[in-house]
C-alpha cells in the first residue's frame, strides 16, 4: 500500500509538475493506493523516466504501470521490446504491456507472430497481444483461424482476437455462425466477434433477433451486436424501444443500440429528450444517442447548449453532440470559439464541432 502523501512525494521527486500531481491524485486511484509500493514505484519511475525516456504524460495516462508493474520485470520487458525494435512512441501509447506483461511470455509471443509473418507495424498497433496473450493459446487460435480460411490480412486487422480469444471458444463460435449462414467475408470484417463473443450467448442473441424479425443481412452489417450484446439485455432494450414506438427499420439502421449496457439507461435518455421536447423523428434519425449516450451527461449538455442559446431545432439536426459530447468540454469549446469571435449562427451550422 501507499498513501496519497507518499505518492505525492515520489512524484515530486521525479519532477512531475504540480498540475500533473494534482490531476493524478484527483483520479480514481484506489487501486494504485492499495496495490502500489512506494519503493517499487520509485524504481519504476526511475526506469521509465531516466532509463527509457518515457514521458510523464504517458505515465499519468496509464497509472496501472505503477500499480501492477514490477521494476525488475519492466526492465526485462524493455529489453525484449528493444530487441524487436518496438518504438518508444509505441510503448508510451501502450504502457499497459509493462504493467501486466511477462518478458519470457512476450518473447515467445513474438516468435509465434513471426512464424505467422505478422509484421512489426501490426504488432505496434496492438500491444495488447503482448500484454494479454499467451503464446501457446495464440498458436492454437492461428490453427483454428487457418482451418476456417481466415486471411492473414483479416487477422492483422484485428490482432485483438489473438490477445483475448480462446481457441476452443472460437471454434464453437464458428459453428454457431455457420449454422446461421454468416459468411466468412462478414466474419473477416468483424473478428472481434471471435475475440469477445461467447458461442452460447451468440446463439441466444440470434434467437432474440429472429423473434424481432431482424434480418440476417442486417446482423451481418453489425456483428458487434453478437460480440458485445447480451440476449436478456437486448430483449429489454427491444421492449423499451417498442414502448417509444421506434420502428424495426430504424433499429435495423442502428443495431449497435442493442449493445447498450442497460435498458433502463435508454429509458432515462428518452425521458431527458422528452423533457427537452426532442421529437421521435429526430431520435429515429440518430438512434446512436441511445446507444452511447448517458442520461446525466446529456442533461448537462442541454444546460450548456441552453446557456449559449442553441436552438432545439439545431440540436435535433445534430443529436450526435448529445451522444459523443462532454458538457465540461463543450463549455471550454464555446469559450475558445467566443475568444475567436465565432458567431452563434456559425456554430449552429456545424454543431458537430462540439461533439469532437
Amino acid at each position: 500500500m501507499i498513501t496519497k502523501q507518499d505518492l505525492k512525494e515520489v512524484l515530486q521527486r521525479h519532477k512531475f509538475s504540480e498540475e500533473q500531481i494534482e490531476r493524478i491524485l484527483n483520479k480514481r486511484i484506489k487501486f494504485l493506493l492499495q496495490r502500489g509500493n512506494k519503493d517499487n514505484i520509485d524504481v519504476i519511475l526511475k526506469i521509465l523516466l531516466d532509463g527509457n525516456d518515457i514521458s510523464r504524460k504517458a505515465i499519468e495516462e496509464c497509472l496501472s504501470v505503477l500499480a501492477q508493474g514490477k521494476a525488475n520485470e519492466i526492465e526485462k520487458i524493455f529489453k525484449v521490446l528493444d530487441e524487436h525494435e518496438i518504438s518508444k512512441e509505441t510503448i508510451e501509447g501502450g504502457l499497459y504491456v509493462l504493467a501486466v506483461g511477462k518478458a519470457n511470455e512476450i518473447e515467445k509471443i513474438f516468435k509465434v507472430l513471426d512464424e505467422h509473418k505478422i509484421s512489426k507495424e501490426t504488432i505496434e498497433g496492438c500491444l495488447s497481444v503482448l500484454a494479454k496473450g499467451k503464446a501457446k493459446e495464440i498458436e492454437k487460435i492461428f490453427k483454428v483461424l487457418d482451418e476456417h480460411e481466415i486471411s492473414k490480412e483479416a487477422i492483422e486487422g484485428c490482432l485483438y482476437v489473438l490477445a483475448v480469444g480462446k481457441a476452443n471458444e472460437i471454434e464453437k463460435i464458428f459453428k454457431v455462425l455457420d449454422e446461421h449462414k454468416i459468411s466468412k467475408e462478414t466474419i473477416e470484417g468483424c473478428l472481434s466477434v471471435l475475440a469477445q463473443g461467447k458461442a452460447n450467448e451468440i446463439e441466444k442473441i440470434f434467437k432474440v433477433l429472429d423473434e424481432h424479425k431482424i434480418s440476417k443481412e442486417t446482423i451481418e452489417g453489425c456483428l458487434s451486436v453478437l460480440a458485445k450484446g447480451k440476449a436478456n439485455k437486448i430483449e429489454k432494450i427491444f421492449k423499451v424501444l417498442d414502448e417509444h414506438e421506434i420502428s424495426k427499420e430504424t433499429i435495423e439502421g442502428c443495431l449497435i443500440v442493442l449493445t447498450q449496457e442497460k435498458a433502463n439507461e435508454i429509458e432515462k435518455i428518452f425521458k431527458v429528450l422528452d423533457e427537452h421536447k426532442i421529437s421521435k423523428e429526430a431520435i429515429e434519425r440518430c438512434l446512436y444517442v441511445l446507444a452511447v449516450g448517458k442520461a446525466n451527461e446529456i442533461e448537462k449538455i442541454f444546460k450548456v447548449l441552453d446557456e449559449h442559446k442553441i436552438s432545439k431545432e439545431t440540436i435535433e439536426g445534430c443529436l450526435s453532440v448529445l451522444a459523443q459530447g462532454k458538457a465540461n468540454e463543450i463549455e471550454k469549446i464555446f469559450k475558445v470559439l467566443d475568444e475567436h469571435k465565432i458567431s452563434k449562427e456559425t456554430i449552429e451550422g456545424c454543431l458537430y464541432v462540439l461533439a469532437v
